[in-house]
């Protein structure tokens, strides 16, 4: 007997239980709800399309969640009013303005909250704070000239000095009008003719160059000092003239440079005044005689 009445009470809990659950249900799906918002856009990354910068990568707009059913029981969601989101995929520019598309933005509002809700904007664009990225052509400095020797008998063929000393960049007015590009000497002897390829320094990530290595180039020779005998002919007379030079130990080893060396004559009064010329930038004449002959 106690047994029967058990189960007729558990039956009765039971009913009761599912005309509860059947009617929460049906209640549940016929409720809506709608909920104003202000969300906060953010979008990581500034360069846009290579054409703008954000200036400011923060956009506010009002929006009007609509839910219905089991969704309607979680608009709590919509309390976090910040969404981050890739600059990259969904902001679009033209010559005066970047901007989001209303579809774009319920994209991303979709991505972050979920698909079960409708997402009403009053703006077909959302607009972002912007400026026209710049180009502008920018001189390379050397740091730490100190750094670079030479040995102590060798001179400066060719000072070291950058191939290309000026470059072109690319990016927000900001950052162009500050940037100031440079390259580090290496601590090195020079030794002969070198060209070495140095990194660019001084380039924010969000500048763009049209280059990002420059090469160095400077040679360093051993000097000597020679002497070289040349003639010049006066009134078809043969004058000898002996001269010492001083140049890279290299090139007077080698006759060719003695082409490089001419002599030209001119009247002084009662005197022939010899000069002697180097079209060789890296041969001198230190001295030379006669310098003057008596007519």
């Amino acid at each position: 007997m106690r047994t029967i009445q058990s189960n007729k009470w558990l039956e009765g809990a039971l009913f009761v239980a599912f005309a509860f659950a059947v009617w929460f249900a049906m209640r549940v799906a016929n409720t809506k709800v709608s909920k104003q918002i202000n969300i906060e856009l953010v979008a990581t990354g500034r360069g846009i399309e290579g054409k703008r910068w954000l200036s400011d990568s923060t956009a506010e707009i009002a929006v009007t969640i609509e839910a219905s059913g089991l969704d309607a029981l979680f608009m709590q969601k919509f309390d976090r009013r910040k969404v981050v989101f890739k600059s990259s995929d969904f902001v679009a520019s033209s010559s005066s303005k970047s901007y989001v598309l209303r579809p774009d933005v319920q994209a991303i509002l979709r991505e972050q909250f979920g698909s079960g809700y409708s997402y009403i904007l009053s703006t077909d664009t959302v607009v972002f704070a912007s400026e026209k990225m710049l180009s502008a052509r920018k001189k390379v400095r050397i740091q730490s000239k100190e750094s670079l020797t030479k040995a102590i008998d060798a001179r400066w063929v060719k000072r070291p000095e950058l191939e290309n000393d000026s470059i072109t960049i690319f990016g927000p007015k900001e950052l162009v009008e500050t940037c100031e590009p440079y390259v580090e000497m290496p601590k090195i002897e020079w030794q002969g003719a070198q060209t070495l390829e140095l990194p660019l320094l001084g380039i924010e990530r969000s500048i763009s160059t049209d280059q990002h290595w420059i090469k160095l180039v400077g040679e360093a020779a051993q000097w000597a000092e020679q002497k070289v005998e040349k003639t010049i002919v006066y009134q078809n007379k043969s004058v000898r003239v002996e001269l010492w030079v001083s140049g890279p130990l290299k090139e007077l080893a080698q006759d060719k440079f003695k082409e490089s060396i001419t002599l030209e004559w001119r009247i002084e009064g009662e005197r022939l005044r010899i000069d002697p010329f180097s079209s060789n930038p890296n041969v001198v004449v230190l001295s030379y005689s006669p310098k003057y002959l008596q007519l």
